[in-house]
This record gives C-alpha cells, structure tokens and sequence, in this order.
C-alpha cells in the first residue's frame, strides 16, 4: 500500500489524522502501509475516501486562493500518471 502512504505524505496528513478519520488505530494504519498487514475492502474504501475527501479540500483551496497549491503537490509526490488518475487527477 506504498501508493497510499505517498498520497497521505503528499496532502500532509499524519498517521494520526487520517487513523482518526478512518476510525481505525494508528497501528492499524501503520500496519497496512508497511505491508505486514492488508486492510479489508470496507477498511480500503475508508482509506480512498478519506484521501480523496483531503484531496477534494485541496481543490476547493487551490480554486478560493488562485494558487497551483495541488498540482505541486502532485508534482513533488512522483506519483505516475497512471496512479494520479485513479484518483482524477491529472
């Protein structure tokens, strides 16, 4: 799960944060995204959702401020442009 690690590095988001958020433990969360364990398909969708509710946030942000805020973001995550349209971005 290293593509959902960058993503949650890339929007600036804590283990902590997005574990609250998910509703699950932080050791949870660093279990999965070190691979010793895999998250269920419910626990998965909490995790896209959550990372998809900060990314929806960074484009209300980048559209109110006028900055290029979640393309330099992207740009620094060296995500592929395969991975960023998953997402829809890109």
């Amino acid at each position: 799960m290293q593509i959902l690690k960058r993503l949650r590095q890339t929007l600036g988001l804590t283990q902590a944060e997005l574990a609250e958020e998910m509703d699950v433990s932080r050791v949870s969360l660093i279990c999965w995204e070190t691979n010793r364990t895999t998250p269920h398909m419910k626990q998965l969708e909490k995790w896209l959702n959550a990372l998809s509710h900060e990314i929806l946030k960074l484009r209300a942000n980048e559209k109110r401020s006028g900055k290029r805020q979640l393309y330099g973001a992207v740009r620094r995550s060296r995500m592929t442009k395969e991975e960023l349209r998953k997402y829809g971005i890109g």
